[in-house]
């Protein structure tokens, strides 16, 4: 086996890994074989967790269940308390609705899988309980009259409204799986939602606590220890807060006391920063405060982390107004905007988590980004070829059609790329339905009138000679037929068979495609990358599957004749990694605010830091003049001519 161990630093982070470890619950739970599961899960017995350690601050996990934790009674004997006692009365936290259906599916799999009683199955599926049951003080007998007593819907596709929008108030609130004991680590001294944690030192000094850096030095070799052969570590941090600082230091940590010579892979996430208006008369100035802090943050970062890292992902200040591969996305709902970056780590990752591993980590991101520590991710979700094609013939553009890039970088300003990856999802080149979808959309693109690919004759006839339908089979002739058009060296291209599966955690968005062609007509996917699949009977087909030798299948079979069609989404998708000049702008940007703040308060930010923080060695005001000349050496592989 190959390992990865995953990193989440920050609360923004953990809204993005939730829904990133909810997308692999699905490949696991519908058993894709394309995909390696024990690269990122660990088995623990009957049962598998993510192999994952996750900081954010206390309060911010209501409803998170983990793995228990064995409690040796022999070293840590019960004791009797002899003392006065006094009552406390706590609010339990509720589960949300859709914890409370992951709940009734958890039950109706294992009463199916461990089978003794036929005739309750099927009120088990199409019945469950919406109402919250969390009050552990009753007895069993209370429990089952109450029980008996609520109400209870059936199990509709009309009925799956989970109200996530709502109801989601932190990233535990729909998780899909549960944690082992040792993954997530709360950092005591700061409470969520209360204490600011928006500084870059104040992750240093935070992790500088001899004994949680000992603890936390413990998870990690836990997590280490029973690796068979790792083979990197993908690492998202909320880079615009403290997190900075800590995980810089996490990197060290494991640098000095493991020596694993091991890639890091960093994306650097930051979620929705609105300043609101507060009572105070300071207003103006409080919110140019957090705007000097952001510019000092990203840069301490993105500077700090690129020593450590194999390569960084800069994923934030993105203009989710632009995004037209959805409607109703909300681009200031972390909870939105977490799942498509979500989409698209997991879909870029894909090509080392295949079970038939072509790139390892390394040798994929020195291709993709020929050795430069910094790359932008753009995608395209959801995939399909008329709009990826439409604007090819465009001598000017070197930036695939219809990418959404996931930074703000200008997308006009790309020259011919140093160096790209592209993964392409969900269309498999051996199916017959994939190849006439191919051979059409060709046929018609060549066929439209002369507008629609420029007035030039020349560049018609280049275009029909690149991608004609003769010589192209496959979404990677298509792609490698765009890689050529555009004279376009050192590039990869992976295809996945495996669409990206819609977990019911995802915002309703997905349900409603944007995607336009040049006539602001919606373009309609093709059907069998699309199609729906019946949950309760995957299910019972899983269930058949793991117990062939099982003769009774009379409930499976009355099941599937009288079941409610549940709606589950399949949908293809790409990602464009590159290292190309469209990512200066927004870093020379970065770099002249930087420059422009550390003159004007670089010294009064480090006074209002103790010398016992202990943060000398990294800030001085040598140091953060010497942080913008380093910064620069990052970017000039990137300018060009």
């Amino acid at each position: 086996m190959s390992e990865i161990i995953t990193l989440q630093f920050g609360h923004y982070a953990n809204f993005v890994g939730c829904h990133f470890w909810n997308l692999q619950a699905e490949y696991y739970d519908n058993k894709s074989e394309e995909i390696d599961h024990s690269s990122l899960f660990r088995n623990d017995g009957n049962k598998y967790y993510p192999r994952l350690i996750s900081f954010d601050l206390k309060g911010s996990n209501r409803s998170l269940k983990l793995q228990r934790k064995p409690v040796d009674f022999k070293q840590h004997p019960q004791r009797t308390w002899s003392g006065k006692t006094q009552y406390i009365k706590q609010e339990i936290n509720q589960l949300t609705t859709y914890q409370n259906y992951i709940k009734q599916e958890d039950l109706f799999y294992n009463k199916l899988t461990n089978n003794n009683n036929n005739n309750n199955i099927k009120n088990d599926i199409y019945s469950f309980n919406w109402n919250n049951n969390n009050n552990n003080n009753n007895n069993n007998n209370n429990n089952n009259n109450n029980n008996n007593n609520k109400e209870t819907k059936p199990l509709k596709i009309e009925d799956l409204d989970f109200n996530l929008e709502e109801e989601i108030e932190v990233w535990s609130d729909f998780k899909r799986i549960d944690y082992h004991h040792k993954s997530v680590y709360l950092l005591e001294d700061f409470v969520h939602n209360v204490d600011n944690f928006d500084q870059y030192p104040q992750g240093h000094i935070s992790f500088s606590n001899e004994e949680r850096e000992e603890e936390i030095s413990d998870r990690f070799r836990y997590f280490l220890e029973e690796c068979d052969y790792l083979r990197g570590i993908h690492s998202i941090v909320d880079i615009d807060s403290g997190y900075g600082g800590f995980c810089k230091s996490y990197y060290e940590m494991i640098n000095d006391e493991f020596c694993l010579n091991k890639p890091i892979i960093t994306f650097a996430v930051s979620g929705n920063k609105n300043t609101e208006k507060d009572e105070r008369d300071s207003y103006h100035l409080h919110r140019k405060e957090k705007m000097h802090n952001s510019v000092l943050n990203k840069t301490f970062g993105i500077h700090f982390l690129s020593e450590y890292s194999k390569a960084i992902i800069p994923l934030y200040d993105i203009n989710f107004d632009n995004y037209n591969g959805f409607e109703n996305v909300n681009g200031n709902n972390d909870f939105h905007t977490s799942s498509i970056l979500a989409s698209a780590i997991d879909t870029m990752t894909m090509p080392y988590r295949k079970n038939e591993k072509i790139f390892g980590i390394s040798s994929l991101y020195d291709i993709a980004l020929r050795g430069n520590k910094i790359g932008g991710l753009a995608i395209n979700m959801p995939f399909n070829l008329p709009t990826f094609l439409s604007n090819v013939t465009n001598e000017t553009s070197y930036f695939p059609n219809n990418y959404f890039p996931l930074f703000n970088y200008d997308t006009t300003y790309q020259r011919n790329p140093l160096s790209q990856q592209f993964v392409v999802r969900g269309y498999d080149s051996d199916n017959n339905d994939t190849k006439d979808y191919i051979q059409n959309t060709l046929l018609s693109l060549i066929n439209v009138d002369n507008n629609y690919h420029h007035s030039s004759s020349d560049i018609n006839h280049r275009f029909n000679k690149y991608f004609s339908p003769h010589n192209i089979d496959s979404i990677n002739d298509i792609v490698s037929s765009y890689i050529n058009y555009k004279h376009i060296s050192n590039s990869s291209i992976d295809i996945i068979k495996e669409p990206l599966h819609i977990p019911f955690s995802y915002p309703e968005y997905y349900k409603h495609p944007g995607r336009k062609n040049h006539d602001n007509e919606i373009i309609e996917l093709p059907s069998f990358v699309t199609v729906p699949y019946d949950f309760i009977e995957s299910k019972i087909n899983q269930h058949n599957n793991y117990n062939n030798n099982n003769n009774d299948n009379n409930v499976s079979k009355e099941l599937i004749s009288t079941k409610k069609i549940i709606k589950r989404f399949y949908y293809p998708l790409s990602t464009y990694l590159h290292a190309g000049t469209s990512l200066c702008l927004p870093f020379e940007k970065l770099i002249n605010d930087y420059n422009d703040i550390v003159k004007k308060r670089g010294k009064s930010y480090l006074d209002s830091y103790d010398s016992s923080d202990n943060i000398s060695e990294d800030f001085s005001i040598d140091n953060l003049t010497n942080i913008s000349n380093q910064f620069e050496s990052l970017l000039d592989c990137y300018r060009g001519d």
